[in-house]
Protein backbone atom coordinates (compact mmCIF):
# COMPACT_ATOMS: atom_id res chain seq x y z
CA UNK A 1 0.00 0.00 0.00
CA UNK A 2 1.16 3.42 -0.79
CA UNK A 3 2.64 5.06 2.43
CA UNK A 4 -0.19 8.24 2.66
CA UNK A 5 1.23 10.37 6.02
CA UNK A 6 4.07 10.12 8.44
CA UNK A 7 4.41 7.17 10.26
CA UNK A 8 4.77 8.14 13.68
CA UNK A 9 3.26 4.83 15.29
CA UNK A 10 0.67 6.20 17.48
CA UNK A 11 -1.72 4.47 16.35
CA UNK A 12 -0.72 1.22 16.50
CA UNK A 13 -2.41 -1.81 17.72
CA UNK A 14 -0.98 -5.16 17.52
CA UNK A 15 -3.29 -7.04 20.22
CA UNK A 16 -5.87 -9.08 17.77
CA UNK A 17 -8.75 -8.49 19.94
CA UNK A 18 -7.82 -4.81 20.78
CA UNK A 19 -8.02 -4.29 16.77
CA UNK A 20 -11.64 -5.48 16.61
CA UNK A 21 -12.82 -3.42 19.57
CA UNK A 22 -11.54 -0.34 18.29
CA UNK A 23 -12.64 -1.30 14.46
CA UNK A 24 -16.41 -1.82 15.67
CA UNK A 25 -16.30 1.66 17.32
CA UNK A 26 -14.58 3.23 14.20
CA UNK A 27 -17.31 1.69 12.16
CA UNK A 28 -19.83 3.27 14.48
CA UNK A 29 -18.47 6.69 14.46
CA UNK A 30 -18.38 7.16 10.84
CA UNK A 31 -21.79 5.81 10.77
CA UNK A 32 -22.96 8.61 12.96
CA UNK A 33 -20.96 10.85 11.03
CA UNK A 34 -22.84 10.04 7.90
CA UNK A 35 -25.95 9.55 9.00
CA UNK A 36 -25.73 13.49 10.54
CA UNK A 37 -24.32 14.55 7.36
CA UNK A 38 -27.29 13.18 5.34
CA UNK A 39 -29.37 15.26 8.08
CA UNK A 40 -27.75 18.51 8.11
CA UNK A 41 -25.62 18.93 5.40
CA UNK A 42 -27.40 16.31 2.13
CA UNK A 43 -25.10 17.50 0.10
CA UNK A 44 -21.76 16.08 2.05
CA UNK A 45 -23.96 13.26 3.50
CA UNK A 46 -25.35 11.91 -0.34
CA UNK A 47 -21.86 12.00 -1.36
CA UNK A 48 -20.48 10.08 1.72
CA UNK A 49 -22.75 7.34 0.75
CA UNK A 50 -20.29 6.71 -2.72
CA UNK A 51 -17.60 6.00 -0.76
CA UNK A 52 -16.23 2.42 0.99
CA UNK A 53 -14.90 2.82 4.03
CA UNK A 54 -11.58 0.59 4.65
CA UNK A 55 -10.11 0.32 7.98
CA UNK A 56 -6.55 -0.39 7.87
CA UNK A 57 -3.26 -0.49 10.49
CA UNK A 58 -1.01 0.26 7.67
CA UNK A 59 -1.37 3.40 8.00
CA UNK A 60 -1.40 6.18 11.17
CA UNK A 61 -4.84 8.58 10.29
CA UNK A 62 -6.76 8.62 7.23
CA UNK A 63 -6.74 9.26 3.33
CA UNK A 64 -8.68 8.84 0.13
CA UNK A 65 -7.93 7.56 -2.98
CA UNK A 66 -11.59 8.27 -5.27
CA UNK A 67 -13.33 5.14 -4.46
CA UNK A 68 -11.94 4.48 -0.51
CA UNK A 69 -12.12 6.08 2.73
CA UNK A 70 -8.94 4.63 4.11
CA UNK A 71 -8.60 4.69 8.32
CA UNK A 72 -6.76 3.72 10.98
CA UNK A 73 -9.40 2.81 13.54
CA UNK A 74 -7.68 4.02 16.64
CA UNK A 75 -6.77 7.32 14.67
CA UNK A 76 -10.40 7.88 14.25
CA UNK A 77 -12.15 6.60 17.76
CA UNK A 78 -9.39 9.63 19.27
CA UNK A 79 -11.87 11.84 16.86
CA UNK A 80 -15.00 13.81 18.53
CA UNK A 81 -17.94 13.05 16.41
CA UNK A 82 -18.07 16.25 15.55
CA UNK A 83 -14.60 15.78 14.06
CA UNK A 84 -15.15 12.22 12.27
CA UNK A 85 -17.63 14.16 10.33
CA UNK A 86 -15.23 16.69 9.53
CA UNK A 87 -12.82 14.80 8.78
CA UNK A 88 -15.46 13.00 6.14
CA UNK A 89 -16.58 16.63 4.64
CA UNK A 90 -12.69 17.31 4.44
CA UNK A 91 -11.97 14.02 2.48
CA UNK A 92 -15.33 14.33 0.35
CA UNK A 93 -14.36 18.10 -0.63
CA UNK A 94 -11.08 16.51 -1.98
CA UNK A 95 -12.85 14.38 -4.33
CA UNK A 96 -15.21 17.11 -5.36
CA UNK A 97 -12.91 19.30 -6.68
CA UNK A 98 -10.74 16.68 -8.54
CA UNK A 99 -7.49 17.26 -5.96
CA UNK A 100 -6.06 12.97 -6.69
CA UNK A 101 -6.48 14.09 -10.88
CA UNK A 102 -5.30 17.63 -10.20
CA UNK A 103 -1.63 16.60 -8.65
CA UNK A 104 -0.22 15.69 -12.25
CA UNK A 105 3.28 15.33 -11.90
CA UNK A 106 3.60 17.65 -8.74
CA UNK A 107 5.13 16.46 -5.18
CA UNK A 108 3.09 14.10 -3.66
CA UNK A 109 3.53 15.74 0.30
CA UNK A 110 3.79 19.37 -1.02
CA UNK A 111 0.41 18.90 -3.04
CA UNK A 112 -1.61 17.60 -0.02
CA UNK A 113 -0.35 20.03 1.95
CA UNK A 114 -1.65 22.77 -0.79
CA UNK A 115 -4.66 20.93 -0.98
CA UNK A 116 -5.29 21.11 2.44
CA UNK A 117 -4.98 24.85 2.79
CA UNK A 118 -7.55 25.70 -0.32
CA UNK A 119 -10.07 23.47 1.57
CA UNK A 120 -9.68 23.97 5.04
CA UNK A 121 -11.02 27.51 5.54
CA UNK A 122 -13.65 26.64 3.76
CA UNK A 123 -15.32 23.87 5.95
CA UNK A 124 -13.92 25.87 8.94
CA UNK A 125 -15.54 29.15 7.51
CA UNK A 126 -18.99 27.21 7.64
CA UNK A 127 -19.08 25.97 10.74
CA UNK A 128 -17.17 22.45 10.26
CA UNK A 129 -14.87 21.13 13.33
CA UNK A 130 -12.18 19.46 11.94
CA UNK A 131 -9.26 17.02 13.63
CA UNK A 132 -6.34 18.40 15.36
CA UNK A 133 -3.45 20.33 13.46
CA UNK A 134 -5.83 20.57 10.45
CA UNK A 135 -3.56 22.83 8.12
CA UNK A 136 -5.02 26.85 7.21
CA UNK A 137 -2.98 30.26 6.41
CA UNK A 138 -4.64 33.08 5.75
CA UNK A 139 -2.43 34.40 3.04
CA UNK A 140 -3.24 30.87 1.28
CA UNK A 141 -7.30 31.94 1.51
CA UNK A 142 -9.37 31.93 -1.81
CA UNK A 143 -6.24 30.91 -3.35
CA UNK A 144 -6.32 27.47 -5.87
CA UNK A 145 -4.32 24.40 -5.30
CA UNK A 146 -1.93 24.90 -7.85
CA UNK A 147 -1.21 28.27 -6.70
CA UNK A 148 -0.79 27.56 -3.34
CA UNK A 149 1.77 24.40 -4.12
CA UNK A 150 4.03 27.25 -6.02
CA UNK A 151 4.40 29.19 -3.07
CA UNK A 152 5.26 26.36 -0.76
CA UNK A 153 9.32 25.07 0.11
CA UNK A 154 10.20 22.39 -2.26
CA UNK A 155 11.18 19.80 0.66
CA UNK A 156 7.49 19.93 2.18
CA UNK A 157 6.39 17.63 4.85
CA UNK A 158 2.88 16.32 4.02
CA UNK A 159 -0.02 16.93 6.20
CA UNK A 160 -0.42 14.66 9.54
CA UNK A 161 -3.90 13.45 8.38
CA UNK A 162 -6.40 13.13 5.35
CA UNK A 163 -4.45 12.37 2.24
CA UNK A 164 -5.38 12.37 -1.44
CA UNK A 165 -3.93 9.72 -2.84
CA UNK A 166 -3.70 8.79 -6.88
CA UNK A 167 -4.93 6.36 -9.30
CA UNK A 168 -8.40 7.98 -10.33
CA UNK A 169 -9.50 6.47 -13.17
CA UNK A 170 -11.75 8.46 -15.66
CA UNK A 171 -14.22 6.19 -15.26
CA UNK A 172 -14.05 7.24 -11.71
CA UNK A 173 -13.94 10.78 -12.53
CA UNK A 174 -17.00 10.71 -14.25
CA UNK A 175 -19.11 8.51 -11.80
CA UNK A 176 -18.06 11.62 -9.32
CA UNK A 177 -19.66 13.64 -11.57
CA UNK A 178 -22.86 11.98 -12.02
CA UNK A 179 -22.37 11.99 -8.06
CA UNK A 180 -21.77 15.68 -7.52
CA UNK A 181 -24.86 16.27 -9.56
CA UNK A 182 -27.15 14.50 -7.58
CA UNK A 183 -26.20 15.50 -4.44
CA UNK A 184 -26.59 18.76 -5.45
CA UNK A 185 -30.36 18.32 -6.74
CA UNK A 186 -31.03 16.74 -2.69
CA UNK A 187 -29.33 19.21 -1.69
CA UNK A 188 -31.38 21.79 -3.20
CA UNK A 189 -34.68 19.75 -2.86
CA UNK A 190 -34.21 19.66 0.76
CA UNK A 191 -33.05 23.69 0.55
CA UNK A 192 -30.19 22.80 2.55
CA UNK A 193 -27.31 23.76 0.01
CA UNK A 194 -25.62 26.48 1.11
CA UNK A 195 -24.49 29.24 -1.43
CA UNK A 196 -20.67 29.37 -1.08
CA UNK A 197 -21.22 25.21 -2.17
CA UNK A 198 -23.16 25.83 -5.03
CA UNK A 199 -20.23 28.50 -5.69
CA UNK A 200 -17.83 26.23 -5.39
CA UNK A 201 -18.60 23.38 -7.38
CA UNK A 202 -20.62 25.05 -10.58
CA UNK A 203 -16.91 24.34 -11.98
CA UNK A 204 -16.74 20.96 -11.33
CA UNK A 205 -20.49 19.76 -12.89
CA UNK A 206 -19.47 22.55 -15.67
CA UNK A 207 -15.19 22.01 -15.57
CA UNK A 208 -13.23 24.45 -16.49
CA UNK A 209 -9.18 22.87 -16.43
CA UNK A 210 -5.94 24.25 -15.66
CA UNK A 211 -5.15 23.89 -19.36
CA UNK A 212 -1.25 23.17 -19.03
CA UNK A 213 -1.51 20.52 -17.04
CA UNK A 214 -3.83 18.71 -19.13
CA UNK A 215 -1.12 19.80 -21.79
CA UNK A 216 0.68 17.41 -19.61
CA UNK A 217 -1.65 14.34 -19.52
CA UNK A 218 -2.69 14.78 -23.25
CA UNK A 219 1.55 14.69 -23.99
CA UNK A 220 2.80 12.00 -22.02
CA UNK A 221 -0.51 9.94 -23.25
CA UNK A 222 1.48 9.66 -26.55
CA UNK A 223 4.39 9.07 -24.88
CA UNK A 224 6.63 5.96 -25.37
CA UNK A 225 9.69 3.97 -23.81
CA UNK A 226 12.00 3.93 -26.18
CA UNK A 227 15.75 5.26 -26.97
CA UNK A 228 16.24 8.59 -28.77
CA UNK A 229 19.04 10.03 -30.31
CA UNK A 230 17.77 13.61 -29.21
CA UNK A 231 19.79 13.39 -25.95
CA UNK A 232 23.09 11.75 -26.20
CA UNK A 233 24.39 9.71 -23.12
CA UNK A 234 27.02 12.24 -21.62
CA UNK A 235 28.87 8.84 -20.61
CA UNK A 236 30.66 8.12 -23.91
CA UNK A 237 30.88 11.36 -25.48
CA UNK A 238 34.44 11.63 -24.23
CA UNK A 239 35.33 8.30 -26.35
CA UNK A 240 34.01 10.04 -29.03
CA UNK A 241 31.16 7.34 -29.58
CA UNK A 242 27.38 8.43 -29.61
CA UNK A 243 24.84 6.66 -27.98
CA UNK A 244 21.19 7.04 -27.63
CA UNK A 245 19.95 7.59 -23.94
CA UNK A 246 16.63 5.99 -22.70
CA UNK A 247 13.56 8.42 -22.56
CA UNK A 248 10.94 6.68 -20.65
CA UNK A 249 8.70 10.25 -21.60
CA UNK A 250 9.36 9.76 -25.54
CA UNK A 251 6.86 12.02 -27.41
CA UNK A 252 6.73 12.01 -31.67
CA UNK A 253 6.02 15.16 -33.12
CA UNK A 254 3.04 17.47 -31.62
CA UNK A 255 1.21 20.06 -33.47
CA UNK A 256 0.07 23.40 -31.71
CA UNK A 257 -2.14 25.43 -33.85
CA UNK A 258 -2.92 28.56 -32.67
CA UNK A 259 -6.35 30.28 -34.05
CA UNK A 260 -4.69 33.78 -34.76
CA UNK A 261 -8.42 35.08 -36.11
CA UNK A 262 -9.58 38.71 -35.02
CA UNK A 263 -11.73 37.02 -32.22
CA UNK A 264 -9.12 35.45 -30.20
CA UNK A 265 -7.37 37.84 -27.69
CA UNK A 266 -3.74 38.80 -27.99
CA UNK A 267 -3.27 37.79 -24.39
CA UNK A 268 -4.80 34.67 -24.69
CA UNK A 269 -3.10 34.15 -27.76
CA UNK A 270 0.23 35.15 -25.89
CA UNK A 271 -0.39 33.29 -23.02
CA UNK A 272 -1.06 30.20 -24.85
CA UNK A 273 2.14 30.52 -26.84
CA UNK A 274 4.63 30.43 -23.63
CA UNK A 275 2.52 27.71 -21.26
CA UNK A 276 2.86 25.64 -24.78
CA UNK A 277 6.30 25.97 -25.15
CA UNK A 278 7.29 26.05 -21.56
CA UNK A 279 5.02 22.06 -21.83
CA UNK A 280 7.19 21.09 -24.77
CA UNK A 281 10.07 22.08 -23.53
CA UNK A 282 9.73 19.37 -20.04
CA UNK A 283 7.94 16.81 -22.72
CA UNK A 284 10.43 17.28 -25.22
CA UNK A 285 8.73 15.77 -28.44
CA UNK A 286 10.58 14.69 -31.40
CA UNK A 287 9.36 17.79 -32.96
CA UNK A 288 7.00 20.79 -32.48
CA UNK A 289 4.99 22.11 -35.09
CA UNK A 290 3.50 25.41 -33.94
CA UNK A 291 1.02 27.03 -36.39
CA UNK A 292 -0.85 29.98 -36.81
CA UNK A 293 -4.18 30.16 -38.75
CA UNK A 294 -7.58 32.20 -39.13
CA UNK A 295 -8.79 31.15 -42.75
CA UNK A 296 -5.85 29.72 -43.90
CA UNK A 297 -2.25 29.09 -42.37
CA UNK A 298 -0.41 32.35 -41.71
CA UNK A 299 2.50 30.98 -40.18
CA UNK A 300 4.50 27.27 -39.73
CA UNK A 301 7.70 27.51 -36.90
CA UNK A 302 9.12 23.89 -36.26
CA UNK A 303 11.33 23.28 -33.32
CA UNK A 304 14.01 20.33 -32.51
CA UNK A 305 16.13 22.45 -30.39
CA UNK A 306 14.16 23.73 -27.64
CA UNK A 307 16.84 26.34 -26.80
CA UNK A 308 15.53 28.44 -29.60
CA UNK A 309 11.39 28.50 -28.29
CA UNK A 310 11.92 30.86 -25.54
CA UNK A 311 13.81 33.33 -28.56
CA UNK A 312 11.30 33.01 -30.87
CA UNK A 313 9.08 36.61 -31.04
CA UNK A 314 5.30 35.64 -30.41
CA UNK A 315 3.76 37.58 -33.41
CA UNK A 316 0.15 37.17 -34.25
CA UNK A 317 -0.41 36.99 -37.67
CA UNK A 318 -3.90 36.61 -39.34
CA UNK A 319 -6.93 38.47 -37.56
CA UNK A 320 -9.04 37.22 -40.54
CA UNK A 321 -11.72 34.76 -39.80
CA UNK A 322 -12.17 31.85 -38.92
CA UNK A 323 -11.68 27.90 -40.79
CA UNK A 324 -10.28 25.07 -38.88
CA UNK A 325 -9.87 22.55 -41.88
CA UNK A 326 -7.05 24.37 -43.54
CA UNK A 327 -4.27 24.05 -40.82
CA UNK A 328 -5.53 20.60 -39.57
CA UNK A 329 -5.26 19.10 -43.24
CA UNK A 330 -1.81 20.78 -43.47
CA UNK A 331 -0.90 18.75 -40.28
CA UNK A 332 -2.14 15.81 -42.23
CA UNK A 333 -0.59 16.23 -45.62
CA UNK A 334 2.57 17.23 -44.71
CA UNK A 335 3.48 16.08 -41.04
CA UNK A 336 2.86 12.61 -41.24
CA UNK A 337 4.83 12.04 -38.30
CA UNK A 338 2.42 14.14 -35.52
CA UNK A 339 1.02 12.39 -33.18
CA UNK A 340 -1.26 14.60 -31.80
CA UNK A 341 -2.67 17.93 -32.82
CA UNK A 342 -3.74 20.83 -29.88
CA UNK A 343 -6.11 23.62 -31.04
CA UNK A 344 -6.51 26.77 -29.00
CA UNK A 345 -9.31 28.61 -30.07
CA UNK A 346 -12.45 30.54 -29.37
CA UNK A 347 -14.68 27.49 -31.57
CA UNK A 348 -16.13 30.60 -33.74
CA UNK A 349 -16.72 29.04 -36.85
CA UNK A 350 -18.09 25.50 -38.07
CA UNK A 351 -16.11 24.73 -40.33
CA UNK A 352 -14.00 21.85 -39.29
CA UNK A 353 -13.93 20.36 -42.03
CA UNK A 354 -13.18 15.83 -41.55
CA UNK A 355 -11.68 14.45 -38.77
CA UNK A 356 -8.07 13.00 -39.05
CA UNK A 357 -7.51 9.62 -37.88
CA UNK A 358 -4.69 11.85 -35.37
CA UNK A 359 -6.34 13.02 -31.92
CA UNK A 360 -7.42 16.39 -32.10
CA UNK A 361 -7.75 18.29 -28.02
CA UNK A 362 -9.61 21.43 -28.67
CA UNK A 363 -8.94 24.20 -25.83
CA UNK A 364 -12.01 26.61 -26.27
CA UNK A 365 -12.17 30.54 -25.03
CA UNK A 366 -15.42 30.13 -24.78
CA UNK A 367 -17.30 27.82 -22.38
CA UNK A 368 -20.79 26.04 -23.69
CA UNK A 369 -18.97 25.24 -27.20
CA UNK A 370 -17.99 22.07 -28.56
CA UNK A 371 -15.92 20.35 -31.49
CA UNK A 372 -18.20 18.09 -33.46
CA UNK A 373 -15.23 15.91 -33.36
CA UNK A 374 -12.32 15.53 -30.96
CA UNK A 375 -12.00 16.33 -27.49
CA UNK A 376 -13.06 19.92 -26.28
CA UNK A 377 -11.95 21.39 -22.88
CA UNK A 378 -12.08 24.90 -21.82
CA UNK A 379 -9.47 27.36 -21.16
CA UNK A 380 -9.03 28.07 -17.52
CA UNK A 381 -8.43 32.08 -17.18
CA UNK A 382 -5.57 32.98 -15.18
CA UNK A 383 -7.82 35.35 -12.55
CA UNK A 384 -10.13 32.11 -12.23
CA UNK A 385 -9.99 30.33 -9.06
CA UNK A 386 -10.15 26.81 -8.40
CA UNK A 387 -9.85 25.94 -4.82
Amino acid sequence: MTVIGPQRKQNQVSDPKERDLYEQEANKLIIKAKSSLLLKEPFYGTLALKLNYKPTWDEETAATNGVDLIYNPRFICKQTPQETRGLLAHELLHIVLSHQARRQEREFQRWNVACDYAINPILLDHGHILPQNALKAEEFRDMPAEAIYNQLPPEQEGPTWGFVMDNVSANTEAEWQVAINQALSIAKAQGKLPGHLEELVKDVVNPLIDWKDLLWSFFKSVASDDYTWKKPNRAYLSEDEYLPSFNSDAVGAVAVIKDSSGSVSVEEFTQFWGETCAVARETMPQRLILMQCDTEVQDVKIFEDYEDIEETECVIKGRGGTSFHPAITKVVEEFPDVEVIIYLTDLGSDEFGEEPEIPVLWISTVRNEEAPWGETVYLLPENEDKQ
